[in-house]
């Protein structure tokens, strides 16, 4: 009876892991029983203490009195450690904002004073002499949030952004995998796909028992929303990014007819999903290949021109494929290779094993005018504009076919989704 139980329970968590509804109801029945129901006990109390007459008069002034005074003198201690505690520093050694590494891990050395004070590293505490910390952080492929800060009543804190990019050996071994990817399309083109949504023990959307096999209907998920023309929502609120493809922004040209061909496509049907290496992207969305039965659907919206080839290591199985739809699009004048006009790049190649926002060729400069470079980190993925005069502008190539472009103004970057660099 109890194993019963536990399970239908374990079910209902694993179903609504992603439903927002869901987490605020069972908040709001926890904070009415933990919280609201003990301060009402706590209510109830105090208003029989002072209005019973079988505690004297005296006994109740006196309890008023005491509780009131702890207050006070608890109030009165914070304000006067407060204002006695010194304003801590907090000097960090070696290490630079959006820092380009390929290591693991990072090590972090610093000094602080005062000296009794405590250092934290996300949050978390780590140990301290006389006013200096050493500690390795672990690092993951792309962009690190990275927050130092020392506190006791007073607190400094620094944030650092470090970006991890491949080493040469990870490289390699991701060139000896991609010897995979002909015989995967050819099985994509033939016949329906047969990957599934990688190892259920890795992917949180498919916690699957004998239970509820049969309500997942084969790793197929239900598409609630379209969110644009390459992100989507399925049941149970968790969003989905369609991997290495990039398709206009809100505002672009041709944004509305590649969402609607992702809505056609897929909204209200079921679909299968594959996973590539990473599990989610910055945003916390679950990068997948999506098919739709035998229809690749990334693949098919870079085909008949409503996206653009874009992918980023280490999630690359079906780069090269992506990129000969893209070539065959434009070629034909597809979709909108045919009805977007944008400043024209002379094109450059990309080195393959670059993942800052910059390179190190010297930049070629837009033949139409427009001078404002729209970049897109290599391991990130994020879209960072450099304008004349920063400090990266001329070290920046502009490369075409992987989504970068050339804007005439800064509030064209930004409308397009673009955010200006910080040096």
């Amino acid at each position: 009876m109890f194993d019963k139980s536990f399970k239908t329970i374990r079910n209902i968590f694993q179903k609504n892991k992603n439903n927002k509804k869901f987490w605020a109801l069972l908040t709001f029945n926890i904070f009415c029983y933990f919280i609201a129901f003990p301060f009402g006990l706590f209510v109830s109390a105090m208003w029989w203490f002072f209005s019973t007459d079988r505690i004297k008069s005296k006994t109740k002034k006196i309890a008023t009195y005491s509780v009131f005074g702890l207050l006070f003198l608890i109030t009165s201690w914070g304000v006067w450690g407060y204002s006695k505690d010194p304003e801590p520093s907090l000097k960090i050694e070696n290490i630079e904002d959006n820092q380009v590494i390929k290591a693991d891990s990072i090590d972090l050395r610093g000094s602080f004073e005062p000296f009794h004070f405590s250092v934290y590293v996300n949050d978390k505490k780590i140990d301290s002499e006389n006013g200096n910390f050493s500690y390795s952080q672990p690092l993951e492929i792309g962009e690190n949030k990275i927050e130092i800060r020392v506190a006791n009543f007073k607190s400094v804190e620094e944030e650092l952004i470090i970006i991890r990019e491949l080493s040469e050996e990870e490289i390699a071994q991701q060139k000896n995998s991609e010897t995979e990817p002909d015989n995967k399309q050819e099985e994509i083109e033939t016949s329906p796909p047969s990957p599934a949504v990688s190892n259920t023990a890795d992917n949180d959307l498919t916690t699957i028992d004998s239970e509820n096999a049969e309500q997942n209907d084969q790793n197929l998920f239900l598409v609630t929303r379209i969110i644009d023309g390459d992100t989507l929502e399925i049941e149970g609120g968790a969003k989905v990014r369609l991997i290495g493809i990039d398709t206009p922004e809100s505002g672009d040209c041709y944004f509305n007819e590649a969402k609607n061909t992702l809505s056609n496509l897929v909204l209200n049907k079921k679909v299968k999903l594959e996973k590539d290496v990473s599990e989610t992207d910055r945003y916390q969305r679950l990068l997948r290949y999506i098919y739709l039965d035998t229809t690749f659907v990334n693949d098919y919206l870079v085909s008949e021109g409503f996206a653009n080839a874009s992918s980023y290591p280490p999630d690359i199985a079906f780069q090269e494929q992506f990129r000969q739809s893209e070539s065959q699009a434009r070629s034909q004048n597809k979709g909108l290779w045919n009805s977007c006009s944008s400043p024209t790049p002379i094109p450059t190649v990309k080195p393959t094993n670059t993942s800052s926002q910059t390179t190190t060729e010297t930049s070629t400069q837009d033949t139409s005018g427009c001078v404002i470079k729209g970049n897109i980190s290599y391991s990130t993925g994020e879209k960072i504009y450099h304008t004349p005069g920063q400090r990266d502008y001329e070290k920046t190539v502009i490369d075409s076919s992987s989504g970068e472009r050339w804007f005439c103004s800064e509030s064209e970057a930004q409308s397009a989704g673009w955010r200006k660099a910080k040096r």
